[in-house]
């Protein structure tokens, strides 16, 4: 573990930018560190020695489309990707120090959008994808089974979206 914490230091060292990097007020860097601190030790004391699964992407740079007509593209970067079995499962990391209420679906959207990606580029061998929001500061995991309805209900929703935006683009350029 000391070593995990050895690498994580050097590397929020090397990428801190106080031009980039607004601090909430009352936090200093020092917060932030020690934060990141607890978060990977806890995390490494559950999930340590790391076997339940094979991981197929870290950091993933995905595009993908949201309609058969393969016009509206998305892109995003996926925290992880494992498999399990015949299982997918993506996998997001949040840091926020408010566990969101269960009527909201954000993060939720998020994830089946990118289980669109991974069904367009993985679909013969994706039979079930699954979404696990790792909310670390409380140390709470929320795995959903992504399904066809809300796959769809995601389609649905940000086609609209982009409806949307498309005819207020159109009109002010009017």
């Amino acid at each position: 573990m000391q070593q995990v914490l050895g690498k994580f230091t050097e590397y929020f060292d090397r990428e801190w930018d106080d031009k980039l990097c607004k601090l909430a007020e009352g936090m200093t860097r020092e917060h932030y560190t020690r934060r990141g601190e607890v978060y990977l030790t806890t995390y490494y004391d559950t999930y340590a020695p790391f076997d339940q699964a094979k991981i197929v992407m870290t950091e993933g740079r995905i595009i993908f489309t949201l309609d058969t007509d393969k016009q509206l593209k998305f892109r995003g970067v996926i925290d992880r990707l494992d498999k399990e079995g015949d299982v997918f499962i993506i996998n997001d990391y949040k840091t926020n120090k408010h566990l969101p209420p269960d009527n909201k679906t954000e993060h939720i959207e998020q994830l089946s959008l990118y289980a669109l990606a991974i069904k367009e580029q993985y679909g013969r061998f994706a039979k079930t994808i699954k979404a696990r929001l790792h909310y670390l500061h409380f140390d709470v995991l929320d795995e959903r089974e992504i399904d066809e309805a809300s796959l769809q209900a995601v389609v649905e929703k940000y086609s609209d979206e982009v409806q949307l935006i498309e005819t207020a683009r159109f009109h002010f350029n009017m």
